[in-house]
Parts: C-alpha cells; structure tokens; sequence
C-alpha cells in the first residue's frame, strides 16, 4: 500500500530541500539572442526598425521579473507568451520579406569578384 501525499509535500525534493522551480535564464537569453540578432537585420527585411524588438524585448523580459516574484503566475503566462508570440510573428515575417524579395535579386548586375584579383 502507498501512503498518500499531501499537497506540502510537493513542495520539497527527496532530501527536504526546497523546489527551485524551473529555470527560466536559457528562454530569456535565446529571446535576447534572437532580438539581438533581428537588430542587425537590414530594415528592407523588418516590420519596423529592427531595434525595436530589442527594445521590447528588454522591457518584457525586465517586467516579467517581478511580476513571478512577486506571485502574478496568470500575469507572467501571458506576458511571456505575448512576448514569444511577438518574436515569432517578428521573425516569420523578416522570413516571408526575404522569400518575397529574393526574385528581385535579378535586377542588379552581379559584380564578378574573381575577376578583380590580380
């Protein structure tokens, strides 16, 4: 037969010690990542200027900060899947303008490198 938990004991590991929970800092330094990378992209293939996702980013991430210490867990849900949905939506469509603008490439007159070297 086995003892039934109670709901407390959830709240300790094998040993006593106290749950840390899951750790957070490897989504938020991928969306920094992400956002710092979206930066950098030329603005012909951004919704907006390509720092603003940075930007948003940032502010997101910081906000999210002390709205899980300080128990908003609903607020954080939402603020954090507002913020993974924005940089998806972000980059899908940098992705969709450089699919449209890659038939345009044509039009330029290609340089020929090679044929600068002595």
């Amino acid at each position: 037969m086995s003892a039934r938990r109670s709901p407390e004991d959830d709240q300790y590991e094998p040993y006593g010690e106290p749950r840390t929970g899951v750790p957070r800092w490897p989504a938020a330094l991928a969306l920094l990542v992400v956002g710092s990378i979206y930066a950098v992209v030329s603005d012909r293939l951004t919704l907006g200027p390509s720092r603003l996702l940075l930007v948003v980013v940032v502010a997101l991430l910081l906000l999210l900060i002390p709205t899980r210490l300080s128990g908003y867990h609903r607020l954080t849900r939402v603020l954090a899947l507002f913020l993974v949905g924005m940089v998806t939506v972000a980059v899908a469509a940098s992705a969709i303008l450089l699919v449209s603008l890659l038939p345009q490439r044509g039009r330029y007159p290609r340089r020929n490198y090679c044929a600068t070297l002595p």
